[in-house]
Formats: C-alpha cells, sequence, structure tokens
C-alpha cells in the first residue's frame, strides 16, 4: 500500500512556486501536503550558521544557486528541515506552509543543456525490429544520445501542442508531405538535474559522478513517430522531439534516493569501457524506483505501462560520464534523460507490461490486452498522459514518490494561427498533494474548439474567468444593449410602414393597386445592394465611426418621410432609407465579433436581431400612440410615426458616437486589465494583429465563395424572406380575419413578443451546447406547423388562425440570428467575417425585395398563397440546414484524416497565411 502523500518526512524534494498572493516565483520544499516557501524560512534566519549556505539563495526563480553549493551544505539544509517540519508550530505554520492545491508550480531550475538517452535494451530491440534490424553493435558500446532543445522543456501541467513536420506520403509513396503529425506517442523517462558544474576541458571520473547529480524528476519525452521517422533516415530527431518534454515539478534528491540504491537488473555485455565501468559497490549503481503510466481519454481512465527505472541496460550514473567523457563539461540546471525505460517482464496472462511507449506495441508479439484501451494506436487530441514514480523506503517502511508528470494534447495549429493573432495561452495548473489538477481542467481550455493554441514556454498567461466574466457583463451593459436599441429603430423605422398604411398613408399619397408594393420594394433594392460593399467599408473605417454615421442618416430620412406628400417623394425616402440601413445590420453583426467570441455569438446576436420581432410587438403600441398626438401642422396621425421615431434615431446616433469603441483595447469603461483580458479572449478565437488584420482582396473572396457561408447566406435568404413578409403584412393578416384595424394593432403584439423570447431562448441554447446547425434544424419545424395552420384552417376559425401565429412567428424569427451566427463562426479572420456577415445580409436582403409580393391584395383575405410561399420558403430553409450539417461533419473529417493537406504543398508561409478558413487545420462549427 502507498502512502497517501508522495511527500513524507522521508523525501523533501526541491520545486518552484508562486501563490496567488505572492505571485513572484521562489523556492519551496514540499511536505506532505504543503510547499514550505524556503525564501520566507531564509530571510527569517533559519539557514544562517550552515557552511557554504549562499545568502537570498531561496529568493531565485530556480534552484540553480542552492544546486550549486557544497553537497554538505545541502545535506545540512536538509536535516534542519527534517527536525523542523514534523514540529512545526501553528505559527510557523501560518507563515511558512502553503497548500499544495493553492501554488503555481514552475520549471525548478534554468537549463543550458537537455540531453536525452536511448539506454533501454528493450526498447531498442523492439524499435530495430521495427525497422527490420538488429540492435546496433554499437549500441553495446556506448550510452547513445542527442542533444535536445531546453525550450521544449514544460512543468507537469501545461499541455502539449501537437507538431507539425515532415512526413512520408502515404501507403509505398516516398513523396515529402508537410503536415500534421497523425502519429503522436509518450515515452517514460526519468530526468537527472546536475548539480555541480565540470569545466570545460575537464573529463568526468565516473567515481565521482555522484556529486554532479542535484536529484531526479520524471520526464515525458513526447515523440511524433511519423515524423522522426522521416528525419532519422538523414541524421536523427529533431522536429519530432523538440515540441515538448514534460517533467514533473519536484525535484527528489539524491539524498533522499540513497535508501533506495540497487544492482542493475540487466547484465551489460559485453563488459563497459573502463572509463564507464561502475568502480563502486554494485548494490548502489541504480536505483529501485517504480514507475507506471495511464492515459485519461474522454472521462476514462486507462492503465499503460508499468517499469523500473533499474531496467535500464545503462544506468543514470554511466550516462552522466559518457555526457562529460570529451571534455564538453557540465552546468549546474543542465539535464538528461534516462531514455525510454522499457522492460519485457511478463504480467499475470503472459503479456509484456512494462513497454514504456506506444510504438513498441506495434510488433504483433507486443499487442497488450492490459494496455486496456482497444484499438489504441496512438494519442488523440484531449488525450492526458500521467506518469508517476514511487520508491520504497526500507529503514521507515512508507513509500515516497515524486508527484505527477501529466500533460494533455492539443490540436495541431501551425504559423497561420499564430500569425492571424491566436492568443498563446497557457493554463494556469494548481496541483495538490499527489501533483494532481486541483482546480480546472485542462481539457475546458484546448478542446472548447479546434482553435486554441497553448504556447511552448514556461512564460505564464494566467486566464483569471471572474474577470473574464465581468469583461463580458460590461459589453453586455454598454454595447449589447446599445446594438439592441439600434436594431430595434431599424427595424422599426423600415417596417413602420406597415403601421402607417393601416392610419391612411395609402389613400393620403394615392398608393392604389400594388403602389404601395412598390414603395416597400424600394428600400430592398437599395438595402441588398449595400450590405456587401458597406461591411467592407465599415471595417475599414471603423464600426465606431461608421455605425452612428449610419444611424443619424436613416434617423434623418425617416424624419423626412413624415413630409413627403406624393407617391414619388416617398419611393425616394424609402430606396435612401435602405441606402443607410442596409449597413446596419451586418455592421453589427461584425462589431459583435469583435467583442465576444465565437461560442458566445449565439445567445447575443439573438438578443441584438430579436429587437426585429421585438419592433412589431413595440412598433404597434408606439404606433398607436404617436398616431394620436394632435396635429402640429404638417404633422398629423401616420406622419408622427415617421417623424417621432426618426427623432429617437437621431438621438440614438449621438449616443452612439459616444458610446462604441473601435474595439476591446479602447472600450473607456474597461480598466487597464480588464482591456487586457478583453484582448486576449478574443485572440483565442480569431481577432488578428494589425499586420494580419488588414483587408485583402483573397479574403474578401473566401467570404463570399466558402461553402458554409453560402449555405449560411442562402438559408438566411429563405428565413429572410419569411421574417420581412410577416413583418410588412403581419397586421393587414390579423385585420383580415376579421378584427377592426386598430386591434389588429394589438394583437400583433402577442407573437411578436413571444417570438423575442423565444429567439433568446434558442440562442442561449445554441451558446450553451456549442451548436448552430442542430438548434436550427430542431427551430424551424415550427414556423412550418404554425404557417401550415393558416393555410389549412377555415376562415370560420379566426381564434385558432390567430393562435397559429404564435407558432409562426418564433418559428420564423428564432432560426434567423444562427444563421448570421453559423456564418460568422465558419469565417477565420476579421476581413472574412466582415465579408460573411455582408454576404448573409446580402442575400438575405433579396428576400426582402421578394417580401412585398408574397401577400397581394387579391390574395385577401385568406391570403393562401401568401401562406404556401411562407411554408415553402421555410421548409427550404429547414433542408439547407441538413444538408449544411452533413457538409461540415464530412468535411471536418476529411480535414482530420489529412486528406486536405495537400492545399499547403508548394506554398510558402506568406501563402499559407491567405488561405485562412480553408487552411486543413481549421474546422468549421456545427
Amino acid at each position: 500500500m502507498k502512502a497517501t502523500t508522495p511527500f513524507p518526512i522521508e523525501n523533501l524534494p526541491y520545486g518552484v512556486i508562486s501563490t496567488p498572493s505572492e505571485p513572484t516565483p521562489r523556492c519551496a520544499t514540499a511536505f506532505e501536503d504543503y510547499a514550505i516557501d524556503l525564501n520566507e524560512l531564509q530571510r527569517d534566519g533559519f539557514f544562517d550558521s550552515i557552511p557554504g549556505m549562499i545568502d537570498g539563495a531561496f529568493s531565485k526563480p530556480a534552484l540553480n544557486v542552492f544546486a550549486s553549493t557544497p553537497q554538505s551544505t545541502q545535506v545540512e539544509v536538509r536535516a534542519r528541515l527534517v527536525r523542523f517540519l514534523p514540529s512545526a508550530s501553528e505559527a510557523d505554520k501560518e507563515k511558512y506552509f502553503v497548500r499544495l492545491s493553492q501554488v503555481t508550480n514552475h520549471l525548478p531550475m534554468e537549463t543550458a543543456n537537455f540531453s536525452d538517452f536511448y539506454c533501454s535494451l528493450e526498447h531498442a530491440r523492439n524499435c530495430s525490429e521495427i525497422m527490420g534490424l538488429e540492435v546496433n553493435p554499437n549500441w553495446y558500446y556506448i550510452p547513445s544520445v542527442y542533444n535536445g532543445r531546453t525550450s521544449s522543456l514544460r512543468v507537469s501541467g501545461q499541455p502539449i501542442r501537437r507538431p507539425w513536420g515532415v512526413i512520408s506520403g502515404p501507403g509505398a509513396s516516398s513523396q515529402a508531405t508537410w503536415s500534421r503529425s497523425k502519429r503522436l506517442d509518450f515515452e517514460l523517462e526519468m530526468g537527472v538535474f546536475l548539480a555541480k558544474p565540470l569545466p570545460a576541458g575537464q573529463i568526468l571520473d565516473i567515481r565521482n559522478a555522484k556529486e554532479h547529480v542535484f536529484g531526479f524528476v520524471i520526464l515525458n519525452d513526447w515523440s511524433a513517430r511519423d515524423i522522426q521517422g522521416f528525419e532519422m533516415a538523414p541524421l536523427g530527431p529533431f522536429h519530432s522531439k523538440g515540441f515538448g518534454t514534460t517533467i514533473s515539478p519536484w525535484i527528489v534528491t539524491i539524498e533522499a534516493l540513497s535508501p533506495v540504491e540497487c544492482p542493475v537488473s540487466i547484465p551489460q555485455s559485453p563488459p563497459p569501457l573502463p572509463h564507464l565501468a561502475w568502480k563502486g559497490d554494485s548494490s548502489n549503481a541504480t536505483w529501485d524506483i517504480e514507475l507506471s503510466a495511464r492515459i485519461l481519454r474522454k472521462g476514462k481512465t486507462y492503465h499503460i505501462t508499468s517499469t523500473n527505472l533499474k531496467d535500464l541496460y545503462w544506468t543514470p550514473y554511466q550516462q552522466l560520464t559518457h555526457l562529460a567523457s570529451a571534455g564538453e563539461g557540465l552546468s549546474t540546471g543542465d539535464i538528461f534523460g534516462t531514455g525510454t525505460i522499457s522492460n519485457d517482464r511478463l504480467n499475470g496472462v503472459g503479456e509484456k507490461s512494462g513497454l514504456a511507449c506506444l510504438l513498441e506495441r506495434i510488433l504483433p508479439k507486443n499487442r497488450l490486452a492490459c494496455m486496456e484501451i482497444d484499438g489504441l494506436e496512438y494519442l488523440e487530441d484531449g488525450d492526458e498522459v500521467v506518469i508517476e514514480g514511487w520508491c520504497f523506503h526500507p529503514q521507515s517502511g512508507t513509500y515516497f514518490g515524486f508527484g505527477e508528470c501529466r500533460a494533455a494534447l492539443v490540436p495541431a495549429l501551425d504559423q497561420w494561427y499564430q500569425n492571424h493573432g491566436i492568443c498563446p495561452y497557457l493554463v494556469s495548473k494548481r496541483m495538490d498533494s499527489r501533483g494532481t489538477e486541483a482546480v480546472g481542467n485542462v481539457q475546458r481550455a484546448v478542446v472548447e474548439d479546434t482553435k486554441v493554441v497553448l504556447k511552448a514556454t514556461d512564460e505564464r498567461i494566467l486566464w483569471d474567468e471572474k474577470q473574464s466574466r465581468a469583461v463580458v457583463r460590461k459589453f453586455d451593459l454598454r454595447l449589447l444593449s446599445l446594438f439592441t436599441v439600434i436594431n430595434l429603430f431599424s427595424f422599426i423605422d423600415r417596417v413602420n410602414i406597415g403601421n402607417a398604411r393601416l392610419l391612411g398613408l395609402e389613400k393620403d399619397l394615392g398608393l392604389s393597386g400594388l403602389r404601395f408594393n412598390i414603395a416597400l420594394m424600394c428600400l430592398f433594392v437599395s438595402y441588398c445592394v449595400v450590405e456587401l460593399p458597406s461591411n467592407i467599408l465599415c471595417k475599414i473605417v471603423g464600426g465606431h465611426i461608421y455605425i452612428p454615421t449610419l444611424v443619424l442618416c436613416f434617423g434623418i430620412i425617416t424624419m423626412l418621410t413624415s413630409l413627403v406628400e406624393q407617391k414619388g417623394g416617398l419611393y425616394a425616402c424609402r430606396f435612401l432609407l435602405g441606402v443607410f440601413e442596409g449597413g446596419i445590420s451586418p455592421g453589427l453583426v461584425f462589431m459583435l465579433a469583435l467583442f465576444y467570441r465565437r461560442h458566445e455569438l449565439g445567445v447575443r446576436t439573438s438578443i441584438y436581431i430579436s429587437a426585429s420581432s421585438a419592433s412589431g410587438a413595440f412598433g404597434g403600441l408606439l404606433a398607436i400612440g404617436l398616431s394620436r398626438i394632435p396635429d402640429w401642422g404638417l404633422i398629423h396621425t401616420w406622419r408622427n410615426i415617421f417623424f417621432f421615431e426618426g427623432l429617437v434615431s437621431v438621438i440614438l446616433a449621438v449616443v452612439a458616437f459616444i458610446s462604441i469603441p473601435s474595439g476591446p483595447e479602447t472600450a473607456r469603461f474597461l480598466t487597464e486589465s480588464q482591456k487586457q483580458v478583453a484582448v486576449d479572449r478574443m485572440r483565442i478565437d480569431s481577432a488578428g494583429t494589425t499586420e494580419h488584420s488588414r483587408t485583402t482582396f483573397r479574403h474578401v473572396v473566401q467570404g463570399l465563395t466558402t461553402p458554409p457561408i453560402v449555405f449560411c447566406a442562402l438559408g438566411f435568404f429563405f428565413g429572410n424572406t419569411c421574417a420581412q413578409s410577416f413583418s410588412l403584412f403581419s397586421p393587414s393578416i390579423i385585420s383580415a380575419m376579421g378584427y377592426t384595424k386598430e386591434l389588429a394593432q394589438l394583437l400583433s403584439v402577442g407573437p411578436y413578443a413571444a417570438a423575442c423570447v423565444i429567439s433568446i431562448v434558442v440562442g442561449y441554447v445554441s451558446d450553451r451546447y456549442h451548436s448552430r446547425g442542430w438548434v436550427i434544424f430542431t427551430t424551424v419545424p415550427f414556423g412550418i406547423a404554425g404557417m401550415g395552420m393558416l393555410e389549412f384552417l377555415p376562415t370560420s376559425m379566426p381564434g385558432a388562425k390567430y393562435g397559429a401565429l404564435y407558432l409562426a412567428a418564433p418559428g420564423i424569427y428564432a432560426f434567423l440570428p444562427l444563421w448570421l451566427a453559423w456564418a460568422v463562426n465558419n469565417a477565420a479572420t476579421p476581413t472574412v467575417k466582415a465579408a460573411s456577415a455582408g454576404l448573409v445580409f446580402t442575400v438575405g436582403s433579396l428576400g426582402g425585395i421578394l417580401a412585398p409580393w408574397v401577400y397581394l391584395p387579391g390574395d385577401a383575405p385568406n391570403y393562401r398563397t401568401g401562406h404556401a410561399i411562407m411554408f415553402a420558403f421555410l421548409f427550404g430553409s429547414w433542408v439547407i440546414c441538413i444538408g449544411m450539417i452533413i457538409y461540415i461533419k464530412w468535411e471536418n473529417r476529411a480535414r482530420e484524416m489529412g486528406k486536405r493537406d495537400n492545399v499547403l504543398e508548394g506554398l510558402g508561409l506568406e501563402e499559407q497565411l491567405e488561405l485562412s478558413s480553408r487552411h486543413p487545420a481549421f474546422r468549421y462549427a456545427v
């Protein structure tokens, strides 16, 4: 039975920590469930009078200074801690003890050199057999080693990103391909940190090797086998190994390990060369350290291997001696990996259970039932590898350990994403006494969408979820509410003509026959023409200037509409209103995408666009109230509607000029720290840097031709045709059921109010479950059912027909915002986002041109033809949704399998940067 903590008094490993109250990294030791602040102890004189101790050694962000002290000094430091810690007073605990669950671990030492060995006989035999070879005879004479990259070192808890590299083509093809690694593996090793330096030019005697060792950590040498296979043919590993090496955070000292010294378990034949031959007692040539690895996959834990350090053919002392056998010298803080520690032991059913990587399992003889995962070949994105090490202390009869060496694998991302501003995030890890994660889940940060990248350095960008939520709340209060009101009055100014119609507009302006329908169409002709170029112009000029200008202009045009005396003047005002309102909706969607992350857009797009349905309710009540204002000059009845609603829009424009920032970084209502959080949030998704936010024609074209965006535009066209028709004619439809015109105005409020509420709920559900397509698929049938009831119910049932509007209105309005959010979600860069939003609204506005002709005067009072058209268009939107879901799943699967990697062939870096959402690493959102 192992101890409940890897850090009993017999251990006392060293590490580097920081805490929320003191974020400066400093040295510590681990005891039971606590980290002991050695810097605080040293400042209070605890280590005074120890010969060789250096002042301030424990205040450093690395253990190098302390590790460079004489071994006798280190022995005395440990002895004082052993005497003090078990009997520490409550006051001492309050001052020096910090729970491990509250600390952040850092790399324990500053490292100049990192080397990795290849010293397990079982591992060497298996790897050679895979290549159809025997173990090279030279392997038996020297410990094989290569120099790694210190930049690859990661402390336990930091995720590892799947790398890119050159691999061989599929099948028998030898054609080189630049691709994501598809064969990602781990290697269970131990790492040895060095203490005493050795000057260059001197040669290390193996008898003195021990005095140069500071201690051991667990090490996971992540390996991209397909990249390694290509690199090994000319020379040796580079990208296949240099992308990540995870180590446990606590260094177990050579002194703590002395009770578990033991003989080697594998005889060395032929005998080692003299300089590598162990000259000490054979019983202390290596260490008895039990090691195990497990994989966490999709919420389940699978045991993978159990092995032991003593199973290495070449011991760590021999490895260290070989490192310094040619006069290269050694530096304090250098680390070397022991190499993969595999053995040939069998489990209870006669199967090998000690293979310390997945590669060796390729051999038929090594198929391991005990690996527990059926069909396991290599690691999948989201897998977390956890390695532990334990030792049995014979004097005390207890176990002690190293804590955990753990890391999750995140999806591959390349230069394209990094150059487009994806935030290089690290997840702040807090470890409990076993080194397990105590707060958060690394997979929450890496699997949320495929565009998250975790920077492979020790630099930390701490994610404060509380502050992030505060930023979002401010955006909701200051921006979303303003955008919603702008869209509300934009829509009211557009459709208030339907209310004015019932109050005498047709009679006063002589709009007999189809002239009213022509007036409606005039707006949508200009509206659809300007939407796309307007949104590109919005990005170039800046939404903080462009949007308020449009609001001011359409407010003035609405006020001028109150003065028209002839149908020609009405036609002109409607056309100009379309010119200035055409840029509002796509512009606001683009602005939302600058402040909110992808999974936050659904509900907020629904809230802002719910203004269109709210305008039906609010606009009807407002029209009744305004029409009752006594005549004043030329303004009376229906003219009051246009004048006062336009006046509100002008006032709103002034507020918008003052309130809308150009981006998160210029929001005056945020503190400086909140601005940084706001900017970092957007870098996670797709906000670009200045260099890569420039508008390029190629990205505009991509926004207009990317298949999912085109699908969204078509789906929005069918839905918007229905929404515009419903908004323009719902008072007339209700009036035709036999209700008075004033009562029809009031009765139109209910369906719109229901649609507004349900739109917001649907948007929330879409964000909550990160789904656009499936929510649209579920919502549209309600509208289809409502229109079917209007089509087939007899005129003798006006109550039932009116009730059908409560199905039709939510079914029409609730899914429209999701088409917009879906399109923007599938655009990777700001220019593509702007173009995609413009395309969706432009194509949707074609439905606005069609909308005035859906319900014609000759079709009254049943409007059977109009209801049938609405039914067909809703069904068309539903079919497009189904087709898009199928296409996206098929395309994402093809990209996951590497079938789109060929688009990178022959492209330079700049050309790859231009691929945007067509890059094979990008995943479309469902």
